[in-house]
């Protein structure tokens, strides 16, 4: 299966549907929704941003492609404007599905380089819903179907959201902090499969493993 993926993307197949992607210094792996190539994206898609634009017509320029990650949600997706449709910008609640889609994005780019393709690597991915809502002055605005726009994730350093880095670095620093979670998952699972006979769950010490009413953060692909 993995030498399929790095076959596709060497090949720079335009849409590639259930892409397999995997981690193996993490020991993590899953299915991204779809990859599109960004010609595909642009010719699907209305009411890009000015940053996918403007890439795309370096790939055009320099005859050289980029992948989308594309997330799929049967839900409306919340942005915070409709100019750069940005989802981390503190008016959205889908903290979730942006761990998950850098989780991927970061895959696939390892994967891209070890694949020795001439692909440009973008600093975003994509989580399509049914509609796009945002508010302008106060009124909730929505897309009329689900290709009149995409929710963005920016993956750069240089987008941050003061409030946001307080809290825990999410914007510039999303993929570190992931890792550190999934790293501490991955030690978890094997303390569990060599010790976890002799455990007691109903010790203090487990607490933080209970799920939490409010929120619980699902990663997707552990």
């Amino acid at each position: 299966m993995r030498k399929k993926m790095k076959l596709l993307i060497k090949q720079q197949v335009p849409i590639i549907f259930q892409a397999y992607l995997w981690d193996k210094e993490l020991r993590i792996h899953g299915y991204a929704d779809l990859i599109l190539r960004n010609d595909i994206v642009f010719e699907l898609f209305e009411n890009l941003p000015a940053k996918f634009i403007n890439l795309h017509r370096k790939s055009q320029k320099e005859k050289k492609y980029f992948y989308v990650i594309i997330d799929v949600k049967c839900k409306n997706m919340k942005v915070g404007n409709n100019t750069d449709f940005h989802i981390r910008d503190g008016k959205s609640d889908h903290e979730d599905y942006c761990f998950q889609v850098t989780a991927y994005y970061n895959m696939l780019n390892k994967i891209i380089k070890q694949t020795n393709s001439e692909l440009i690597i973008p600093d975003f991915s994509c989580i399509l819903g049914l509609n796009i809502c945002y508010e302008v002055k106060g009124n909730v605005q929505k897309t009329k179907n689900c290709f009149e726009a995409m929710a963005f994730v920016y993956h750069d350093s240089k987008k941050k959201d003061e409030k946001k880095r307080k809290l825990k670095d999410y914007n510039y620093n999303m993929y570190t902090y992931l890792t550190d979670k999934i790293i501490d998952n991955a030690n978890l699972i094997d303390d569990v499969i060599k010790n976890g006979g002799n455990w007691k769950i109903t010790d203090d010490e487990f607490k933080s493993f209970f799920p939490k009413k409010k929120k619980i953060i699902f990663l997707g692909i552990l």
